[in-house]
């Protein structure tokens, strides 16, 4: 009987070429970490099933996602959100997640135009493991997002949403990170969002905009538990610590301040942590 070597090559990023700075080489270490958390390494493994067992289908990755329609201080919640100790938020995507909905529903059409034959060219597993779908998915919003290896809520705002189609690509999310929660920016006053957008970007959609409001009081109703509506005449200490509360991190923080009053046509520019903002005191149990 021939013995026949079977060979399989995993793409890992390259480590040929270490940072010599020490921040850099510490969030390299911890990416490739992250990689190793989800590609089972042990030659011990029996069978490629004990990685769908032991891969990352259960993991609940705490993710907080600003979704706005525009002009409507969602940076301003972005930064007040990177104030709490851990959190790691992205500015814009520009629809990342519509592109991963896309690719996501493209395999999903091949895999039903699939032929069954007996012709072994054609010989292929008869179903599809769903949750390892959505894993590779959560691996590719991680990756995109790539947060600092001491970040333990990671998310990223974005104004760039499918609201045209019932906001689909915010319902795989849900799925796909089951312990992420929404916060919906916007604001009531549509005539004032409408000025706004006309003076920064020198043009606005009326029933774009319009739209994208109605989807996300729709949207938050049928996930009432998962989203956090935040319009902008809201904008005050209290109810960003009802945000807090939302998101359960009220316990050792609260706001003082506000990042910004938002009553500026510019947009919100802050490189830095500051002091006045919110307090933190540290988690019980903790090393001081």
């Amino acid at each position: 009987m021939h013995q026949v070597l079977i060979i399989a090559f995993l793409c890992l990023p390259s480590l040929a070429e270490p940072s010599s700075e020490p921040l850099e080489r510490e969030h390299s270490e911890a990416s490739f970490e992250l990689l190793q958390r989800r590609i089972a390494l042990d030659p011990a493994q029996p069978s490629a099933t004990a990685h769908f067992v032991d891969g990352c289908s259960d993991d609940c990755i705490p993710a907080v996602f600003v979704v706005s329609s525009g002009r409507a201080g969602s940076a301003t919640i972005m930064h007040m959100l990177n104030q709490i100790p851990g959190f790691d938020l992205n500015g814009h995507k520009n629809g990342m997640l519509g592109s991963f909905l896309k690719l996501h529903e493209a395999l999903d059409d091949k895999w039903k135009q699939y032929k069954r034959s007996t012709l072994y060219s054609w010989v292929h597993s008869s179903d599809r493991n769903e949750s390892e779908l959505r894993c590779a998915l959560r691996m590719m919003i991680l990756g995109e997002l790539d947060p600092p290896s001491k970040a333990h809520v990671v998310g990223f705002k974005d104004t760039d949403w499918q609201f045209d189609d019932q906001l689909r690509d915010l319902s795989l999310l849900l799925e796909v990170l089951p312990c992420s929660k929404i916060i919906f920016s916007y604001r009531n006053d549509l005539e004032e969002q409408l000025l706004s957008m006309r003076k920064v970007y020198g043009e606005y959609d009326y029933f774009g905009v319009r739209q994208a409001n109605e989807r996300i009081q729709e949207f938050a109703k049928q996930h009432p538990d998962r989203t956090f509506k935040l319009p902008l005449e809201d904008f005050s200490v209290k109810r960003f610590n009802d945000l807090l509360h939302f998101l359960g991190e009220d316990v050792n923080c609260h706001f003082v301040n506000l990042m910004q009053d938002n009553r500026g046509e510019e947009f919100t520019r802050t490189n830095e942590s500051r002091d006045d903002v919110i307090r933190c005191v540290p988690p019980a149990g903790s090393v001081p």
